[in-house]
């Protein structure tokens, strides 16, 4: 009988541990966030998708800044690029195993008119770390990215390249 007993409660405990983390899952949604927060980009403007995809205690590392901390820190660093396009698209993500913590590397590209309406455009790669908040949505708490080499760079093309 009490072998019974303890055998129910091993089987309630193995079952009960069945609903775990489905990560490959959870990776997939992470990309697909990633992918939304760069459409919303497209659509609403640099400014409102990272306003839209922050957690409050968010950072930002930009070349040559301090770092960006928080909502309204962050807010004023995109405030000058109103009419600005950024564009990314992940092609990487991982997700922690408790599920709480992922990140994801892409390519990104921004294009910019300047003051006599003439293009510009550049590029480079990212990664952004994100955290799962209590409603199962995913939020940024820390981005950043570095430019690309430029096209024939003898020196970064030598290099072995994860991406192309």
């Amino acid at each position: 009988m009490k072998w019974t007993k303890l055998l129910l409660i091993i089987l309630l405990m193995i079952v009960g541990c069945g609903d775990s983390m489905n990560i490959e899952k959870e990776k997939k949604l992470l990309m697909d966030t990633d992918r939304a927060f760069s459409n919303l980009s497209v659509q609403k403007g640099v400014p409102a998708a990272f306003n839209q995809f922050m957690t409050d205690d968010a950072v930002i590392f930009r070349d040559k800044n301090h770092p960006f901390e928080g909502r309204e820190q962050i807010q004023q660093l995109f405030a000058d690029y109103p009419e600005a396009t950024l564009t990314w698209e992940p092609y990487h993500a991982e997700v922690a195993a408790a599920g709480d913590l992922g990140y994801t590397l892409g390519k990104w590209t921004f294009t910019m008119d300047d003051e006599t309406g003439e293009d510009h455009k550049s590029q480079g790669y990212y990664v952004s770390i994100w955290r799962k908040q209590t409603d199962g949505s995913w939020k940024y708490v820390f981005d950043t990215g570095i430019n690309a080499p430029s096209e024939g760079d003898e020196a970064a093309d030598e290099n072995n390249s994860i991406v192309d």
